[in-house]
């Protein structure tokens, strides 16, 4: 694509660019939402062994975003209890929910069940274009437009 112009660019198409472009979607812009990786790792993110932590009110946004009932059973769990250690040190954090709560404190989530989950909601999306197979070169800021130069990769 040389000299297309978008109202929005997202540069990485990982959790926090897809949830970002899911939001933006709908509000009268386009959107381009750019990635170095290849369209396959974006549509089908391989297990990488990475958990994410969120918190009750961030599940209740992906829930809201239509991103949870593409998660399978065994790709997250409750979490209803926390400590956090330092090394060696003999001190440590501990977190429950408050007693007040019946919810624990929020849900472990495996990171490429985040990841598909998002793209399958941000993939239909007609105000959406991910374009896949970039780099990012140069951002230059103009006083009526920002211009980002990018380069193919992975061809």
């Amino acid at each position: 694509m040389t000299n297309t112009m978008f109202d929005v660019c997202i540069i990485g198409a990982g959790p926090a660019g897809l949830s970002l472009a899911k939001l933006l979607s709908g509000q009268g812009r386009t959107i381009a939402l750019l990635d170095r990786q290849p369209l396959t790792a974006i549509e089908k993110p391989a297990f990488d062994g990475r958990v994410i932590v969120l918190t009750q009110r961030s599940m209740s946004l992906l829930t809201e975003m239509g991103v949870v009932p593409h998660f399978k059973k065994d790709e997250y769990a409750d979490l209803n209890a926390a400590t956090v250690l330092n090394g060696d040190s003999k001190y440590s954090l501990d977190f429950a929910p408050p007693h007040s709560s019946n919810k624990g404190l929020g849900f472990m989530v495996s990171n490429h069940a985040i990841r598909r989950g998002l793209y399958e909601e941000v993939m239909h999306l007609a105000d959406v274009i991910l374009i896949t197979d970039l780099e990012l070169q140069n951002i230059d800021s103009h006083t009526d437009h920002i211009q980002i130069t990018t380069k193919v990769i992975n061809q």
